[in-house]
């Protein structure tokens, strides 16, 4: 799938591509290897130890993992 600055996956887009196309669009920041590792503990590893799209899943429940993530707002906002 080729994909340009204005253009969005297809439906009939894969998963991979679906993923390639996020990297393309992805701005690196100071905090990424610490959400990278985040990223491994939701992720399944591929054999060249590559992050794929496929979340782990829990072998007894079949249930996965979430992350949330906030900002400086929405911490000091009050309750």
């Amino acid at each position: 799938m080729k994909t340009t600055a204005i253009s969005t996956p297809t439906v009939e887009a894969t998963a991979p591509e679906r993923f390639a196309w996020l990297l393309d669009r992805y701005f690196r920041l100071d905090r990424n290897g610490a959400l990278i590792e985040r990223f491994r503990t939701l992720f399944e590893i591929d054999s060249a130890g590559e992050l794929t799209p496929q979340p782990v899943l829990d072998p007894l429940t079949g249930e996965t993992r979430g992350l949330m993530v906030l900002d400086m707002a929405a911490r000091l906002r009050p309750v």
